[in-house]
């Protein structure tokens, strides 16, 4: 799979770095090994995140986190912060898609396709430390992201892979559709969740697009598309 931030448009770049870091953060779990400098200095950025919040992130202080000097994070990051904050955010949304991709590709159906993407969603949200810390400790910065009348980059993002796979059921316009309103049930059930419903179990998930996202929707075939 390439790398999405090679694969974003440009439009979705130039949206600035605090919202992907916002993206990053949402989608952070347990920080991985990183085998390059650059991938520890965004690891360390999001993890500073967790333990401080977005105000106190510093060059600095991200530089110690990651075990690496300033001046190296600067030759990597020649922009500084917002460099380091936009990579972050690239780095986790790609491990995030690294680890659904696979799930979506080998879905037979519409309600499997749909149920992986839920259910993957839901699980990679609900495990994120720095999500919580940020809704815990400072929710002024990142609530008015995740409202649903603002949440364009959050799309296109999901977008880039989700779509791709519901399009060999569905057509463009209910592709678009299909990939909003998951989006939308993913965030709804991480930020407030369901005391009778777990959509992060996929026989869960499963059960409930069947039910009430697939019936609004018109596939193009019972079988998915070559």
């Amino acid at each position: 799979m390439r790398r999405l931030s090679q694969a974003w448009p440009l439009p979705l770049r130039q949206k600035g770095a605090y919202c992907l870091t916002v993206m990053g953060a949402i989608a952070a779990g347990e920080r991985r090994h990183s085998s390059t400098g650059p991938e520890r200095v965004a690891d360390a950025a999001l993890a500073c995140i967790a333990d401080h919040g977005v105000r106190a992130v510093t060059v600095e202080r991200i530089a110690i986190e990651a075990g690496v000097s300033r001046a190296s994070v600067y030759r990597w990051f020649p922009g500084g912060r917002n460099d380091v904050l936009l990579a972050a955010g690239r780095h986790e949304m790609t491990r995030f898609f690294t680890e659904v991709e696979p799930r979506l590709a080998a879905a037979g159906t519409l309600d499997d396709v749909l149920a992986e993407a839920l259910s993957g969603a839901v699980c990679f949200l609900r495990d994120s430390k720095p999500l919580h810390a940020l809704l815990a400790n400072e929710p002024e910065l990142v609530m008015p992201h995740l409202a649903f009348d603002r949440m364009g980059t959050a799309f296109a993002v999901a977008a880039e892979v989700a779509e791709r796979h519901l399009r060999r059921f569905l057509d463009e316009d209910d592709a678009c559709r299909a990939t909003e309103l998951i989006a939308r049930l993913a965030l709804s059930h991480t930020l407030s969740p369901s005391a009778d419903l777990d959509v992060g179990d996929l026989d869960a998930a499963r059960r409930h697009v069947h039910r009430f996202v697939t019936p609004g929707l018109a596939p193009l075939t019972d079988s998915p598309r070559s």
